[in-house]
């Protein structure tokens, strides 16, 4: 995946850049065997940096790598399955409307039935998906420049009907005696 990157000066004057590289998500089949689980493994670096001569001095600055998952359908409710069967066996006795005279002798329509019926239903509650933001690593900025690298992280999405998408992002927080800033830089959005 094409490496990111974002380099902004602060309205302070604070030089902030954030850089994501090497990030591969890694789709696998899941554990579970369910349609709606999704699992994934990803890699991915980040390194941010804080350079400059602002105009007021940095309180702290630290920086972030983090992992967005999106779900098209929320099932996460669960599906319930319900239903049952019946059976009526005895004698049922049915009279015909129409009557014969045959040979002298008068017949009316009778008999024994049975009956079996059976009825089942599935009932889930759907939602619209939603987007999820979770933090992999944080780090501090000391001497203006830190890093985060990660391999092998595991995602995994559980009750997720449709489509699922991760996307990772680094950022940058810093905080100065006149202004907060943030700075983020995203990969691309990829399925899972």
């Amino acid at each position: 995946m094409k490496d990111t990157q974002i380099s902004r000066t602060t309205k302070d004057g604070w030089k902030v850049r954030i850089q994501l590289q090497g990030v591969e998500v890694n789709p696998v089949s899941n554990l579970a065997g369910t349609p709606t689980s999704r699992e994934a493994f990803f890699k991915a670096t980040a390194v941010g940096s804080v350079d400059g001569a602002g105009s007021s001095p940095i309180e702290g600055a630290s920086m972030a790598l983090i992992v967005q998952i999106g779900c098209a359908v929320d099932v996460a409710s669960g599906v319930a399955v319900g239903g049952g069967v019946s059976a009526t066996v005895g004698p049922s006795v049915s009279v015909s409307p129409a009557l014969s005279i045959a040979g002298g002798s008068l017949n009316v329509g009778a008999g024994v039935g049975a009956g079996v019926g059976a009825a089942a239903n599935v009932a889930t509650v759907i939602k619209p998906g939603g987007i999820a933001t979770s933090v992999v690593r944080k780090k501090t900025i000391a001497k203006n420049r830190a890093g985060v690298s990660v391999e092998g992280v595991h995602v995994k999405v559980d009750g997720c009907a449709g489509n699922v998408g991760v996307r990772i992002g680094a950022g940058i927080t810093m905080s100065s005696s006149e202004f907060d800033n943030e700075v983020f830089t995203y990969s691309a959005s990829l399925p899972i």
